[in-house]
C-alpha cells in the first residue's frame, strides 16, 4: 500500500507512479479523493489525515503482537543502542529491529508493519523533536521495555532547554505500564531521576557498580576500542567491541540490560556484541593512505555527543589530533555549548577545525581547506569528522575517501 505524504512534496503526486509500480491500493486524504474522483485505476482508501491513519494501522498490528515490544529514546546512542540490543537479544530469539534512524511518526509505524510474522520480539527507537512525539509513539508501539541512554541538549531549542528534554525522553518511562521494565542510565543523573516515573520495575546500566548491570576492568585499546567484563545480576561476560568509544560501551551495557531480562545467557549476548560493526557516519574508523586514521562519526552532532566523539579521538593511540567540527544545530545555548566543546578539545591537545560558518570560537575553513589540513597530516596523526545534519561534514569525510 501506498501512503501519500504531505511533506517537502505533496505524496499524492506520485500515487500514479506508486499505481505503475505495483502498489495494490493507496492511502488518500479526503480532501485529495473528492478532487480527482475515480480517474486512477487503483483502490483508494480516503482518510482525513495519512499520518494518523498510518499510525491507527500499526497500532492494530502491535495489538496483535504478542512478544516484548522494547523502545529506545534518549539524545545520543539511539540507533546504535537499537542495533546492539538486535545483536544482543538476537544471540537467542527472533528479533525485527527498525531500519536505520525510522523513529518517527512514520519511521515506528513502518517498523512495526514491516515485522515478519516469525518475529517475537521487536526493537524500535524513538526520536523526539517537542513535547508529547514520544507520548504519542508509544501509544502506537505499546513499549513493554523503554531504554533512556542519556539526556542532553539535542532539539533543546525546542523544548526550553535541557530539562524539557528530559521531560520529553521521560515520556517513553511514562508510558510503561506496571508489567513493564524501564532500563536507564545509571551515569546520567536526569536519565536516573525517571525512576520516579516507572511504574513497573526498573533496571539500570552504567560504568559503576551503583548500576544493576555494569562495566569493569575496562581496557581501550589503540584505535580506542573497549574491552570490558559485564556484571549483571544473572551473571557476567566477556565483551570486546570492535567500535571505538566508552559511549559504545555504555550502550552495550544497555543492550545486556535488555537481553538479560529477557533470559538470554549474558556470557553469550556479551561474546556476540563483538559483531557489532560500526552505524554509517557513527564511528566508523577509515585509514587513509597518508597514514592518518580517520573517525567519521559525521551523521549527527549535539553537545553530548560531540563530546563523546572527541573523549574518543583523545583516547586513540596518535601523536596528533585534529577535529574538523560542524555546527550544533538545535540547541538553547548555542553559543556557550560551542565554546565548551573548543574548551575541551585544548584541554585534550586537539586542534580544531570549523567548519564554514560554524559558530566555534577558532579557525573556520571550507570543505577544500580541511580536506588540504588532513592532507598535509601524515601517520600518527588521528582525525575526527563530526557535526549536526546541517552542517554536511560528510562531505569533508567524502572527499578524504574518494581521494584515499
Amino acid at each position: 500500500m501506498f501512503v501519500a505524504v504531505n511533506g517537502v512534496r505533496d505524496g499524492h503526486e506520485f500515487v500514479d507512479q506508486a499505481r505503475q509500480l505495483g502498489a495494490s491500493a493507496c492511502l488518500v486524504s479526503t480532501a485529495w479523493a473528492e478532487r480527482v474522483g475515480e480517474s486512477l485505476a487503483v483502490p483508494m482508501i480516503a482518510v482525513d489525515d495519512t499520518v494518523t491513519a498510518l499510525g491507527s494501522i500499526a497500532a492494530n498490528a502491535r495489538a496483535n503482537f504478542d512478544g516484548p515490544v522494547i523502545g529506545i529514546t534518549g539524545s545520543v546512542g539511539k540507533t546504535t543502542t537499537k542495533e546492539l540490543v538486535r545483536i544482543a537479544v538476537g544471540s537467542s530469539m527472533r528479533v525485527h529491529a527498525s531500519e536505520a534512524s525510522f523513529n518517527n511518526d512514520l519511521g515506528v509505524p513502518v517498523s512495526i508493519l514491516r515485522a515478519p510474522a516469525d518475529a517475537n520480539v521487536m526493537v524500535l527507537e524513538m526520536g523526539m523533536r517537542g513535547f508529547g512525539e514520544i507520548a504519542r509513539l508509544c501509544r502506537i508501539a505499546g513499549p513493554t521495555i523503554g531504554v533512556v541512554t542519556a539526556v542532553g541538549s539535542a532539539h533543546s531549542e525546542r523544548v526550553g532547554g535541557i530539562e524539557g528534554v528530559a521531560k520529553a525522553k521521560g515520556e517513553l518511562i511514562e508510558s510503561l505500564s506496571s508489567n513493564s521494565l524501564a532500563v536507564l542510565n545509571a551515569d546520567d543523573e536526569r536519565v536516573l531521576a525517571m525512576k520516579r516515573l516507572a511504574a513497573g520495575s526498573v533496571l539500570t546500566f552504567g560504568t559503576s557498580p551503583v548500576a544493576d548491570v555494569y562495566l569493569e576492568a575496562m581496557d581501550i585499546g589503540p584505535t580506542g576500542c573497549v574491552s570490558a567484563t559485564v556484571r549483571t545480576p544473572w551473571g557476567a561476560g566477556a565483551m570486546s567491541l570492535r567500535v571505538p568509544g566508552v559511549h559504545i560501551a555504555v550502550d552495550a551495557a544497555a543492550a545486556v540490560a535488555v537481553a538479560g531480562s529477557l533470559g538470554c545467557d549474558v556470557s553469550t549476548v556479551a561474546a556476540h556484541l563483538g559483531e557489532f560493526s560500526a552505524v554509517k557516519g557513527r564511528m566508523e574508523v577509515h585509514h587513509l593512505d597518508n597514514g592518518c586514521t580517520l573517525l567519521d562519526d559525521s551523521y549527527n552532532a549535539n553537545p553530548s555527543s560531540m563530546i563523546a566523539a572527541i573523549r574518543t579521538l583523545a583516547n586513540v593511540s596518535a601523536q596528533n589530533r585534529m577535529a574538523v567540527l560542524g555546527t550544533m544545530a538545535e540547541i538553547a545555548d548555542s553559543q556557550r555549548e560551542h565554546k565548551e566543546v573548543v574548551a575541551t578539545c585544548a584541554e585534550l591537545g586537539i586542534t580544531v577545525l570549523a567548519l564554514e560558518d560554524s559558530p566555534y570560537p577558532c579557525e573556520s575553513v571550507d570543505v577544500a581547506a580541511a580536506v588540504a589540513a588532513v592532507r598535509a597530516r601524515g601517520a600518527g596523526t588521528a582525525v575526527l569528522v563530526k557535526g549536526s545534519r546541517a552542517a554536511k561534514t560528510e562531505r569533508v569525510v567524502k572527499a578524504l575517501l574518494d581521494r584515499d
